[in-house]
């Protein structure tokens, strides 16, 4: 039978994918052949919402439910990658369906950091820093002293980039050399290290500060030599033009290629201002209606379709040639891959000397993901007050009585008040990451196991209490979260370069941010990249 032809063909159902397709339905018209594939049986990638029964202690003939996140739970409203991901919500007609959380809320104000067995709130006041900062126990112990030290005379990174530059890594440092020389490695090893957990699940040592933490890397250039300095040149100087600026690019690279602007534009006003927000039924309520917008834009996808090889095509009208194991094909004038990048480079016949490079140089990390549910009317009041915020985060530095590979708690309930179960209060602890980068990954009954002594331990819910977990549900994802290495935007901008040249277009978590605003963004970009070459 001959291989079915498209103009496009889109690899990979995660969110990235799914951007892609619709807005390249958007950009090259109805006519347009598009085709989505995935191997997976659903779309959404990591994104996944599920509502589990729950037996209600009064009356267990009448079950009740909760809802449960088992990837990314919430979304920020920040920057040119918020407002892609608000305009991806409001065209899937999503927009009433948005719950945010102000900037005020307990949510976005308390935050804790577990160190040395002792969970700490970080502060929130200038007062609270100071108090801090001459506190032995505080993570934030010595902050202060260290920002006077990096803005008096921060030490010159020159002979680490000229290291970097001579290894390959085109004057990147990773994060730890990023802020162990500016600071010290304490403020790594008690504060940074924990963000750094929460975010990439990932090692400072080993994480490109030019690809993580972008705005520091360049605050150090920017300052000569110092974080601090730059940041006040940044951030400080010209704040207004630097925001008049955003919102024009949001305009004009958001807002402006959208058929309906004025709501686009009424869907950003209502969230930028918050912390986080998320969307009732969880962020698959996203998926789910993406599922039907393709289908309504007569997007072709195909799911369960694992793909055997790639056979390129050229820039004379060749197209790509995609074959599945079952022993079908399609062919595709352009190819936008939103894969891992090890996949890609195993299915392209000839891949790019940078793809190669790219993908030996990029490992991704196991996390398991534990949802801990507990019936509220059986929790000391004492616990509730205790996580009424959005959660605590584990830094490298762990105490004793602290399990070894904890990541962080999120405390789900009180994180997005306006999406509450009140019957119910939900936490979901994080393990793993670059912990078992070396060394076997637990089963998923031994991640629920060692999630639930420690969120009881760190919660502070007793022993003697009645209050025993309704649910507890664990996941095990395997390589979600690619660990980017120094070098990694230099390696990328080349991978777009070569790969491009032939008309295969690079997007998603393995090149441009492992959050959902990144992909959804990312995924925008490559379907604008095809029309700037059509």
């Amino acid at each position: 039978m001959a291989a079915r032809a498209f103009d496009l063909a889109v690899l990979g159902g995660g969110i990235t994918g799914i951007s892609a397709a619709l807005h390249a339905r958007h950009l090259l018209g109805p006519t347009a052949r598009i085709t989505l594939i995935d191997r997976a049986p659903r779309l959404g990638g990591w994104i996944k919402s599920e509502r589990v029964s729950v037996p209600p202690a009064s009356s267990p003939s009448s079950p009740s439910s909760v809802l449960l996140e088992c990837g990314p739970r919430t979304l920020r409203p920040v920057g040119l990658p918020g407002a892609a991901t608000v305009a991806l919500v409001h065209s899937l007609g999503l927009s009433d369906a948005m719950v945010s959380v102000p900037r005020d809320s307990a949510s976005a104000r308390n935050r804790s950091v577990l160190l040395h067995d002792t969970v700490h709130a970080l502060p929130t006041s200038l007062s609270a820093v100071l108090r801090a900062t001459i506190n032995p126990k505080s993570p934030m112990y010595g902050i202060v002293p260290a920002i006077i030290r990096d803005l008096v005379h921060g030490p010159s990174l020159a002979a680490e980039r000229a290291q970097s530059h001579a290894s390959g890594n085109h004057g990147d440092v990773s994060l730890d050399t990023l802020l162990s020389s500016r600071f010290s490695p304490a403020v790594v090893n008690q504060l940074v290290s924990a963000i750094v957990h929460g975010i990439y699940a990932g090692n400072p040592a080993s994480l490109s500060a030019r690809a993580t933490f972008t705005t520091l890397d360049r605050a150090e250039q920017a300052g000569g030599g110092s974080i601090v300095r730059g940041l006040l040149r940044l951030l400080v100087r010209g704040r207004n033009e630097r925001a008049a600026a955003e919102a024009a690019t949001i305009e004009r690279q958001v807002v402006a290629g959208t058929t309906d602007q004025d709501g686009v534009r009424r869907a950003w006003d209502r969230v930028k201002g918050a912390s986080i927000y998320s969307v009732q039924g969880g962020l698959e309520a996203i998926v789910r209606a993406a599922a039907s917008k393709l289908e309504a834009d007569g997007i072709d996808v195909r799911l369960n379709a694992a793909i055997e090889g790639i056979t390129e095509g050229n820039v004379n009208g060749v197209p790509h040639t995609i074959r599945f194991q079952d022993a079908s094909a399609v062919t595709a004038r352009h190819i936008i891959a939103a894969l891992p990048t090890p996949a890609l480079h195993g299915m392209l016949s000839s891949p790019s000397p940078a793809l190669t490079e790219l993908a030996t140089t990029t490992p991704a990390v196991n996390v398991a993901v534990t949802n801990i549910v507990f019936r509220t009317a059986d929790l000391p009041a004492a616990v509730l007050a205790r996580t009424n915020g959005f959660g605590l985060l584990s830094p490298r530095n762990k105490g004793p009585a602290t399990d070894p590979h904890l990541l962080g708690i999120i405390y789900d309930s009180a994180a997005v008040r306006g999406l509450a179960e009140p019957e119910f209060t939900k936490f979901t602890v994080m393990m793993g990451g670059h912990y078992w980068s070396q060394g076997p990954v637990p089963t998923e009954a031994e991640a629920a196991r060692r999630a639930v002594a420690s969120a009881r331990r760190h919660l502070c819910i007793p022993e003697w209490s009645r209050a025993e977990p309704v649910v507890v549900r664990s996941s095990v994802l395997g390589s979600c979260i690619p660990q980017y290495a120094p070098g990694h935007c230099e390696r990328v901008a080349t991978v777009r370069e070569q790969e491009g040249a032939r008309r295969i277009w690079v997007a998603g978590a393995w090149f441009d941010g492992v959050g959902v605003n990144d992909c959804v963004l990312s995924g925008r970009n490559a379907a604008a990249a095809i029309v700037a070459v059509s």
